[in-house]
């Protein structure tokens, strides 16, 4: 459940994200390159975010690996010398603690990458606003 609201949590701010960065235009030639700065900025602030998350999904998809041969091996053991419920249970709640802390690792992660991209796309702004007033009066 957390992680489907995380994963919602997350379309949202990259639906924000994407409001946020809309292309500017321009009428000049030099209005034309601020633009084109502005744009490919923006495109790499992105990128940047895209490469930012693919340690943290490795991550988690390690965690969550490791979670899981924990529960089958708590779950061996039930089977083995202790076939009852509370054993069982004991192993499925272990495996919900392990799996929530992987994603409040990744959720960190996550954020921080988001924080790197703000910072970037405000960059991106400051950049493209004092191109464009530095470009001569038409």
């Amino acid at each position: 459940m957390k992680i489907a609201r995380n994963l919602a949590l997350l379309v949202l701010l990259l639906g924000l994200c994407e409001i946020s960065q809309q292309s500017v235009s321009a009428d000049t030639p030099c209005q034309t390159a601020c633009s084109n700065s502005y744009n490919s900025c923006l495109a790499s602030a992105q990128d940047g975010y895209d490469q930012c998350l693919i340690g943290p999904q490795e991550d988690y998809n390690t965690c969550e690996t490791q979670a899981d041969e924990s529960r089958e091996q708590q779950y061996f053991i039930c089977d083995m010398y202790y076939p009852y419920a509370w054993c069982y249970n004991g192993a499925d709640e272990g495996w919900i603690t392990a799996v929530e802390h992987c994603q409040d690792g990744y959720d960190e992660a996550e954020q921080h990458c988001y924080d790197q991209q703000q910072t970037a796309n405000t960059n991106c702004v400051n950049t493209y606003n004092a191109c464009y007033n530095g470009c001569p009066p038409e």
